[in-house]
């Protein structure tokens, strides 16, 4: 029988198939705990995990705050790479590290079916 979890990479792992500016991508809760990772070693894991579900909350926090409403997306770069964060339900999120030159809409669009399949799993 398969389980969810191994349910939860394959989603990852087609959705890097079909977008390979996505480098690692990860299925966490917005504690900050992997549900789901393709990074390679377990520390630098964990650590997207926290990071990322950590920067989601400060932006909900204040989008909160600014506009009244929830962010349902997150994006955010640096010189080399970009972070996306889509929210998955109520209690999850979708995470995606991707170089700095992939298309933002098409990273979305193909974040957004992975997040889809997603959420089904989690009803």
């Amino acid at each position: 029988m398969v389980t969810k979890a191994e349910l939860f990479l394959n989603i990852l792992l087609e959705l890097e198939r079909s977008n390979p500016d996505i480098l690692t991508s990860a299925i966490v809760t917005l504690d900050g705990l992997t549900m789901a990772s393709t990074a390679k070693d377990t520390p630098s894991k964990d650590t997207f995990a926290a990071y990322s579900a950590a920067a989601y909350k400060r932006a909900d926090e204040s989008m909160e705050e600014l506009s009244g409403e929830k962010v349902d997306i997150l994006v955010f770069g640096s010189k080399n790479h970009r972070v996306f964060s889509i929210i998955v339900g109520n209690y999850a999120l979708l995470i995606a590290l991707t170089g700095k030159d992939g298309e933002i809409g098409n990273n979305i669009s193909e974040l957004r079916k992975a997040a889809g399949k997603i959420e089904e799993l989690l009803i």
